[in-house]
């Protein structure tokens, strides 16, 4: 299908030998499917639009893979920083996790020095 778009009318197997070299390329940068997808539509739609700028049609793999390669570098820039919730620590000091947190503490106190003998408590 995408062969049928390009001007030097490429195969279509040709177009479909370079994706799936292009998504093994993007999997082993990115290590997700779904954004080597991505990344891979994202190089053959470039492609499609820029057409006219490739000069050697015998470079048409090295031109792609330069188009995926500034995909990556762009998905690079334009990602937000990503932060795992779970790790995060509460720093409120009027949430109920933490006044929960702290009657625990007292009880656990309370129930050690009441486990104590008479003559080793204070008050």
């Amino acid at each position: 299908m995408l062969g049928q778009y390009f001007r030097f009318n490429h195969p279509a197997h040709k177009l479909t030998e370079h994706r799936a070299k292009l998504h093994r390329m993007a999997l082993a940068w990115c290590g997700d499917h779904a954004l080597a997808d991505d990344l891979v539509q994202d190089t053959l739609a470039r492609a499609l639009e820029k057409q006219d700028q490739l000069r050697d049609e015998e470079r048409l793999g090295a031109w792609l893979y330069k188009i995926l390669h500034n995909c990556w570098m762009e998905y690079l820039r334009t990602r937000k920083p990503e932060l795992d919730i779970d790790n995060i620590e509460l720093t409120c000091t009027d949430c109920p996790e933490r006044k929960f947190a702290e009657n625990q503490l007292v009880e656990q106190v309370q129930a050690a020095v009441a486990s104590l003998p008479l003559g080793q408590r204070r008050s």
